[in-house]
């Protein structure tokens, strides 16, 4: 979905629409754009070199903006962006400056050592940029990036780019076996996570030649690396048992997410043996890792019954935030017992556990109702964001009733999903007054939007959320009965559609979204 600056002035997106912005022309593929609050327009991010107008000759999507809302990373299949460009025909990373003329303002990030303009051999995808926008964490299955490389091919490794380095030594192999930093590992990576300086990069393989030596089985795991640390010691395993920093837990793990300070990585996982003493069913859990602690201590059960620091909550858990210094964990959950006396029926519900808190209070239930703090909602919710400030939460819900005076539509049936709907919650106000409707309708801040929102973003502060959505009813003049993208403002009493004043009715111009 869209993706917010950290001040909420400038969103990036993704559209097949071809009238977001006057003067366009050029292919009517899928495209990206730059919007600002400020403004109340768009600008086209993936433009050919030769012309900030027209639209490039391939596809571009998949957007990520940096904290100042100035650099842009996207895939894209074009040729076109980057002037004398050659190579690879697959999807390639690109780098795009707001500040720099159209010539030169896009990069490509993967480039083979032979030169700037020389597009990789195969395809470049999952992405994770520092803050700043120097850094970006792709992965790929191209083996061309970086000289030297061996392995096998057709397996997704893991990268990081530097923008201020040379084109021959702009990228290195971040998910490298201990032997040498040229050889990928013995299997592929998934989504990789980055610190805000982009030192730390988190990540899941089943690779079992990262770290050494290698024991314990060869599910996924969840490693660490440090760019600033020699070759032989700069990938630690995260999943680790407590008798050794590199014994790997007994069953697979996944999905990490690092904190912006670099030092705590939370990841979900179906292990029984990463914190000594810890008892309960088996299930996908969650935990936190602490980079400085000792190895027996350095793993934490985020989803636990309240009150037992090691029993294992009674259902799923899925991680999904973290606070910038790792204090606070956001997550979903089908357990009943990570709350005392928690109230209603309760299938799938958002938490959020502070590290700092007493072992009774450590979880809160974020998708409660306005009569308590500890009376869940009438249906599912799940967590999806936290601001930087640790203050706020974005959840999805299909429950009904998580607001005072809430009305509108229940799930509903295709093609407009279950209506799920997104919520603020603020973790400093009380349960009568936590939580805000966001995707609400134009006319009445208390109805629920007609249609599934979701793929959201938050500001540092938690003012303004962008995201996506279905529904219908969110502007006044929204015709095109597609996905369009929408900014939401705590300040403004309903939200904008991005592409308000160019916006065609033609049922073929919406805005897609990716994950």
């Amino acid at each position: 979905g869209p993706t917010a600056s950290e001040d909420g002035r400038f969103a990036v997106f993704s559209s097949g629409a071809i009238d977001l912005a006057p003067g366009l022309s050029g292919p009517a593929s899928e495209n990206v754009y730059l919007w600002d609050a400020f403004t109340r327009r768009a600008r086209l991010v993936s433009h050919a070199f030769d012309d900030a107008r027209r639209r490039s000759d391939g596809n571009s999507a998949s957007a990520y903006l940096s904290a100042d809302g100035r650099w842009i990373y996207h895939q894209s299949s074009s040729s076109d962006l980057v002037e004398g460009s050659t190579g690879g025909t697959d999807y390639n990373v690109y780098l795009w400056d707001r500040d720099a003329p159209a010539a030169s303002a896009t990069r490509l990030v993967s480039h083979t050592p032979a030169g700037a303009n020389v597009r990789s051999n195969s395809v470049c995808r999952w992405m994770s940029p520092s803050a700043d926008g120097r850094y970006i964490s792709y992965t790929s299955d191209s083996t061309d990036l970086v000289p030297g490389l061996g392995g096998e091919p057709l397996l997704f490794q893991l990268y990081q780019w530097d923008r201020e380095a040379p084109p021959a030594t702009a990228n290195r192999l971040v998910s490298h076996a201990l032997t040498s930093e040229n050889q990928p590992g013995d299997h592929g990576t998934d989504i990789p996570s980055s610190s805000a300086d982009g030192r730390f990069v988190a990540f899941a393989s089943a690779a079992t030649d990262l770290t050494g030596p290698a024991t314990s089985s060869a599910w996924d795991n969840v490693f660490v690396w440090d760019r600033d640390s020699p070759p032989d010691a700069a990938i630690r395993l995260v999943s680790h048992q407590p008798t050794s920093a590199t014994l790997r837990g007994g069953n697979s793990s996944e999905a990490p997410i690092i904190s912006a300070d670099g030092a705590h990585v939370t990841y979900r996982s179906f292990a029984t043996d990463l914190v000594t003493g810890a008892e309960g069913i088996q299930s996908w859990n969650v935990y936190l890792w602490d980079r400085l602690a000792p190895t027996p201590d350095a793993n934490h059960l985020v989803s636990r019954r309240a009150g037992d620091e090691l029993e294992r909550g009674n259902g799923d858990s899925y991680v999904a935030a973290i606070s910038h210094d790792g204090r606070l964990v956001g997550f979903s959950s089908t357990s009943t017992d990570l709350v005392q006396n928690l109230i209603g029926t309760c299938v799938f519900n958002a938490y959020l556990w502070d590290r700092d808190a007493a072992a009774l209070g450590a979880s809160r239930l974020i998708s409660h109702t306005p009569t308590a703090a500890n009376v869940c909602g009438n249906s599912g919710s799940a967590m999806s964001l936290l601001s930087s400030n640790g203050q706020f939460v974005v959840l999805a819900s299909v429950a009904t009733d998580l607001t005072v005076g809430e009305t509108g539509p229940g799930p509903s049936p295709f093609p407009y999903g279950e209506n799920s709907q997104l919520y603020r919650w603020d973790r400093l106000a009380p349960a009568e007054s936590a939580t805000t409707l966001i995707s609400h309708t134009y006319a009445d801040s208390h109805r629920r939007a007609f249609g599934d929102s979701f793929g959201a973003s938050v500001s540092a502060n938690g003012g303004q959320v962008v995201f996506s959505s279905r529904a219908t009813d969110m502007t006044s003049a929204d015709f095109n009965d597609g996905s369009d993208a929408f900014w939401w403002s705590s300040a403004d009493v309903a939200p904008p559609l991005f592409a308000d004043d160019f916006a065609s009715g033609d049922t073929s111009a919406w805005s897609a979204t990716f994950p």
